[in-house]
């Protein structure tokens, strides 16, 4: 992690690492680097540092969402997880034979600043009995 909070990577196998987001489709945002968003397979390239999250992008998704009449905190608690999946890539991370998940406590508790857990949001407004 950089002192701007962005979570970098680097690639020294040989073997593809691949950065995949963690929301539920695939036209949700995401707070993933926009050079690893234009790399085919979103593909980390061999031996270059590459942002994995990026804050700026991340504050930027969150200012949007509380411009919203109901903000869904679930969506933007999701794109404060990164995932990398090593040599193959599929549409369920599931179904790769290694992957780890990264979280960005950092990104986690700067959202909870900003939108308190007690404050009703679209998933919390809707799913009250």
């Amino acid at each position: 992690m950089d002192d701007n909070g962005n979570i970098l990577a680097r690639r020294y196998a040989k073997s593809n690492v691949y950065v995949k987001g963690t929301g539920n489709l695939p036209t949700d945002e995401t707070a993933i680097g926009n050079e690893v968003l234009k790399s085919p397979n979103q593909c980390l390239e061999f031996e270059k540092v590459m942002k994995i999250f990026d804050m700026k992008k991340f504050q930027s998704n969150v200012n949007r969402e509380l411009s919203r009449a109901y903000p869904d905190r679930r969506r933007l608690e999701t794109q404060c997880m990164s995932m990398l999946s090593f040599v193959k890539t599929e549409s369920d991370i599931l179904d790769c034979p290694i992957w780890i998940l990264i979280i960005n406590v950092v990104a986690m508790d700067m959202l909870k600043s900003k939108l308190a857990p007690g404050e009703v949001t679209r998933h919390s407004f809707f799913s009250r009995p």
